[in-house]
């Protein structure tokens, strides 16, 4: 189904494979896959994340810096 949808949408697949649930759990690709965007939700401090400052108040209406800070809108 996603080779055609591709396909479809002009997209050519110039290979494919198939990985086993036992491969995945064996060589932990998912928690690979996912730790950086785990390492910045749990790890990081706010403060030292890479944040658009414009588009972050265009879409939320407050300053990055002053959310980022604990401040009152």
């Amino acid at each position: 189904m996603v080779r055609n949808q591709l396909e479809k949408a002009g997209i050519r697949v110039e290979a494919a494979a198939e990985i086993g649930a036992a491969a995945i759990e064996k060589d932990a690709l998912i928690d690979t896959h996912y730790y950086s965007i785990a390492s910045k939700a749990t790890i990081l401090d706010p403060s030292q994340l890479a944040v658009d400052e414009q588009a972050f108040e265009a879409k939320f209406g407050e300053p990055w810096q002053a959310v980022r800070d604990g401040q009152p809108p």
